[in-house]
């Protein structure tokens, strides 16, 4: 009995040794160790350029209308800034505390700067996004100032919930105690 178990045991090992042998790489197979570079593809995808452009269209005094002209540009971001108090901004700034809007497929899009003070400067940075991880790379400031209102009483920045009052006293009211 002790001459099968070794005859067995010594038989095992060689074949768990064969095996092993087997499954080894032999060398004759192997791929070429140099790769052959990738072939360029037939229809390469062409470079999309980027650009935007505003033109100041109106000025009233509570509002202001700008025109866009962008090629490849998804949506906008802007920020209105009094010219006094105007300080350099990046395209991230702009983009996380601005107003967005979506630009039009033709290339012009209208954008309405609302609730204006009157007969006052300001600067609107505007910033385009490209898609969703990437933005036009330049802030583009433009400067407006309003002008003045030309009724006796015009409301303005009218909303569901508040409106704006502008009234025109005549002159020497406030001289001669007339006001309230």
């Amino acid at each position: 009995m002790k001459k099968l178990l070794k005859f067995l045991s010594i038989t095992g090992i060689i074949v768990t040794f064969a095996m092993m042998a087997a499954c080894t790489d032999s060398g004759t197979d192997k791929e070429d160790p140099t790769p052959t570079p990738n072939p360029e593809p037939e229809n390469p995808k062409p470079e999309l350029t980027y650009s935007m452009s505003v033109a100041q269209k109106a000025v009233n005094p509570s509002d202001a209308t700008f025109e866009l002209s962008t090629e490849n540009i998804l949506s906008y971001a802007y920020v209105v800034q009094a010219k006094d108090d105007a300080m350099e901004v990046v395209p991230e700034f702009v983009l996380a505390t601005g107003i967005t809007g979506t630009c039009d497929e033709g290339g012009k899009t209208l954008v309405t700067v609302s609730k204006l003070m009157p007969e006052s400067s300001y600067i609107v940075k505007f910033v385009g996004i490209q898609s969703n991880e990437e933005f036009y790379k330049d802030v583009i400031p433009v400067e407006i100032t309003t002008g003045k209102f030309n009724g006796e009483v015009t409301f303005f920045n009218v909303d569901y919930r508040s409106v704006s009052v502008n009234i025109q006293l005549p002159e020497g009211a406030i001289k001669e105690g007339n006001v309230v």
